[in-house]
């Protein structure tokens, strides 16, 4: 990714894609959890949802937002295995995913195609009895801070609380964290160029994984 955020060609990440960690990042909606999926099994590299790792879970629902300390030391623990596919909307404490990935994933698509996604997947996991954030209340409030994700006001400047601050986490956000790590960012922002991504992969030798 260059400093206008420009995607890279899909032909330049495959030789790193072939090492075995990946990052992927992206807004909610944005297709991180198929794709991770979909990686983990083509690299056999463990998939680890840093949303697991973010908050805590009783009883399959999410209860509490996690110290900044636990959710540090767990990223550093998944940092220092030599496979893995990580994924979530995290920036500052992912720092250590970031520094050691062979490659990381921009998943950058519009508002309305994640909005559309998200109300699916809230469907899907209701009827399967699945859903960690149950109830339509939930769903609006969700709705609307992926809005603010998206359309943040570029000129603001938010200032960060701290590394565990959430709800300062933007697109813009994003894209300003992934400068530090461009020479390794691949920023895709259709179906297409992710499964142009995920094509190359299945090329490849069985040996070369």
């Amino acid at each position: 990714m260059d400093e206008t955020g420009t995607a890279r060609p899909v032909d330049a990440v495959d030789e790193s894609l072939m090492s075995g960690r990946i990052h992927i990042v992206g807004g909610p909606g944005s297709g991180k959890t198929t794709l991770a999926t979909r990686l983990g099994h083509l690299l056999r590299a463990p998939v680890h949802d840093l949303d697991m790792i973010a908050y805590a879970t009783v009883a399959g629902r999410a209860a509490g937002k996690r110290d900044l300390g636990l959710r540090r030391a767990d990223a550093e623990r998944i940092a220092d295995a030599p496979r893995w596919v990580t994924e979530g909307v995290y920036l500052w404490w992912c720092g250590p995913l970031a520094e050691r990935a062979d490659q990381i994933l921009w998943l950058d698509i519009p508002w309305r195609v994640a909005v559309y996604r998200i109300l699916r997947r809230h469907l899907v996991l209701t009827l399967a009895g699945t859903n960690r954030h149950p109830g339509l209340v939930k769903l609006a409030r969700f709705a609307w801070r992926t809005r603010y994700y998206y359309l943040a006001d570029p000129h603001v400047d938010l200032a960060i609380i701290d590394e565990n601050d959430d709800g300062a986490i933007t697109r813009v956000a994003t894209q300003d964290w992934l400068t530090t790590y461009s020479a390794k960012v691949t920023r895709c922002r259709t179906r297409s160029e992710v499964e142009a991504v995920v094509a190359r992969l299945v090329a490849e030798p069985a040996g070369g994984m």
